[in-house]
């Protein structure tokens, strides 16, 4: 009896789950060249893209978030033609290169009112 009671509100919860998937993109500035484990390559200083890729219940306050992709999104010119590269990365090490930028303070002079 027990186990057909559990087999129903499954059931019923499954029939209301409904996932969404989204992808978030937000800018972030890098001051200094940097690196990210397990990638091999210096990226120079500028502003890069990142997309989040994520799975949502969207079920209000008990919504559940799920990443499953975060891609680095690498900008650059080849003459008159730009080109974009997505490269798959993990989140922990874009914090951590994050963290390396800031502890190295800005080289950027200061402007006049600031």
């Amino acid at each position: 009896m027990e186990r057909q009671r559990a087999g129903a509100i499954q059931a019923a919860f499954k029939r209301n789950f409904v996932v969404i998937r989204k992808t978030s993109k937000k800018l972030v500035t890098f001051h200094h060249p940097f690196t990210l484990d397990g990638l091999t390559e210096a990226w120079p200083p500028g502003d890069y893209t990142i997309e989040t890729d994520y799975e949502s219940t969207g079920r209000g306050p008990f919504d559940a978030r799920q990443v499953f992709s975060t891609i680095l999104v690498v900008r650059t010119k080849d003459g008159k033609r730009s080109k974009s590269r997505y490269i798959d990365i993990n989140p922990d090490d874009l914090v951590s290169a994050l963290s390396r930028d800031r502890a190295a303070g800005s080289d950027a002079p200061e402007t006049a009112g600031s």
